[in-house]
């Protein structure tokens, strides 16, 4: 839910006690619809971006545009399956996205973009997943104002999602995500919301979190997938640590088990990938606007399943360290 921290910009928030009895009303709906998911990963389930410029006399801007990019470097990590040992995977990510918001309405916000991420991997002959996993989606979104305290976004994001080996219909996939966020304060909100994917098993999971503004240098942004602790060190350096939930469901090629000597089970299955890092780093304003991001961790759990195929897995929970570089613009 990164679109959650972001919309203080667009939307000026009022707490009075029906918004209270709204967005608490829909978190129960919301967490009884969706308890049956929590099993599943939690890898990228809510991404959507979005965001808002402020001019310079401080208004707020119709229009408004958010470029992210980012390249993650691993090392080797041994993977296993049904216990035994598959060898080994370097691993090489990266990701781009470019989202413009339209401020309708003082409370209502359209959203439309696109975004990339690719998952490279240097596995064993004997590994049985991918050498690459990617995902090339539009986004399609909207962000409601239904009180002066709560706002509800709804986002999809129809795209392919594949080995991009041989593409096809069953690789077109149309996530969504519905979420709400209360304002307590203007330094302080919760969010929730759930993502749906009819090809993840099962289709519905919820999530959510807090931010909290603690003080002028101190920023609590525990939502997911990304919850980061962030301290300010000048105006223009940013410490921060925390964690980060990627991946996501793809549709593999038909003669994968001949190219990576898998069971034949696995030819054009879905996989579900998650990743999860620990780590931490510093943020640097380039200038109003742009920033450039350096982090460095570890993964401590990496997995391919197949979830149709007999839920055939192949698990990493070696320590596994990488280095990232991110850059992010606001216009």
């Amino acid at each position: 839910m990164k679109w959650a921290s972001r919309r203080v910009d667009h939307f000026k928030p009022e707490v009075d006690q029906g918004s209270r009895a709204l967005f608490f009303g829909a978190l129960g709906v919301i967490l009884v619809w969706s308890l049956a998911s929590l099993p599943v990963s939690a890898a990228n389930v809510f991404s959507g971006v979005g965001g808002g410029t402020t001019t310079a006399s401080g208004a707020v801007s119709a229009l408004s545009t958010d470029f992210e990019g980012d390249a993650s470097f691993f090392g080797n990590g041994s993977f296993k399956s049904s216990n035994h040992s598959n060898g080994s995977i370097s691993e090489i990510e990266a990701s781009a996205g470019g989202t413009v918001s339209w401020q309708v309405r003082d409370n209502l916000l359209l959203d439309f973009g696109a975004q990339w991420q690719r998952f490279s991997f240097d596995p064993d002959p004997r590994v049985p997943v991918p050498d690459v996993l990617q995902e090339v989606n539009l986004v399609v979104g909207a962000d409601f104002q239904l009180t002066p305290a709560v706002i509800m976004h709804i986002e999809m994001d129809p795209g392919i999602y594949s080995d991009f080996q041989n593409i096809s219909s069953g690789s077109f996939f149309v996530p969504i995500e519905i979420g709400g966020v209360y304002f307590v304060s203007s330094d302080l909100l919760f969010a929730l919301g759930v993502s749906i994917n009819y090809e993840r098993n099962p289709p519905i999971f919820p999530g959510g979190g807090v931010r909290w503004q603690v003080t002028n240098k101190f920023l609590v942004n525990a939502i997911l997938p990304k919850p980061q602790l962030e301290y300010k060190l000048t105006d223009k350096l940013t410490a921060h640590a925390g964690a980060n939930l990627l991946g996501n469901d793809f549709r593999v090629s038909g003669d994968l088990a001949s190219s990576r000597m898998a069971p034949k089970k696995l030819n054009n299955a879905i996989l579900e990938y998650t990743e999860v890092r620990v780590g931490g780093g510093l943020n640097y304003r380039l200038r109003p606007g742009m920033s450039l991001d350096l982090e460095a961790g570890f993964t401590p759990y990496r997995k391919f399943d197949y979830p149709r195929a007999d839920s055939f897995k192949v698990l990493s929970t070696d320590i596994a360290p990488y280095v990232q570089i991110a850059i992010s613009a606001k216009f």
